[in-house]
């Protein structure tokens, strides 16, 4: 718990350090690159990833992976407001042969592969 708490606060501090509610017109900060998300903090079982949003916003994903969870939060660029976006255990996704997918499908492929 001290370890999940310790990587939060780490995560949060170094973001809310780049979104500045108050920056005056002149000032300009360096932004991480908009199209991958950065890791930012990894603890043993604990991993974070910062990803730029619009409005100068920024989302933070924390993954558990020994619990298999997976933690989604926004933070507002003008307000520096955090807001849990979602909450999610992944052990059912980790089950799913195929999702979303687009033709040609994983079963299709080794269906193919195997004749």
């Amino acid at each position: 718990m001290r370890l999940w708490l310790g990587l939060v606060i780490a995560v949060f501090t170094l973001v809310l350090a780049t979104v500045s509610p108050g920056s005056g017109a002149g000032e300009t900060q360096a932004k991480p690159e908009a199209s991958r998300p950065a890791l930012v903090a990894g603890a043993g079982e604990l991993l974070g990833f910062v990803n730029p949003q619009a409005n100068d916003g920024q989302q933070i994903t924390i993954v558990n992976a020994t619990r298999g969870t997976m933690l989604v939060y926004h933070i507002d660029g003008p307000t520096g407001q955090i807001t849990l976006k979602s909450s999610r255990r992944l052990t059912w996704d980790f089950s799913l042969d195929e999702y979303n997918a687009t033709a040609p499908l994983p079963t299709e492929i080794r269906q193919m592969v195997e004749r």
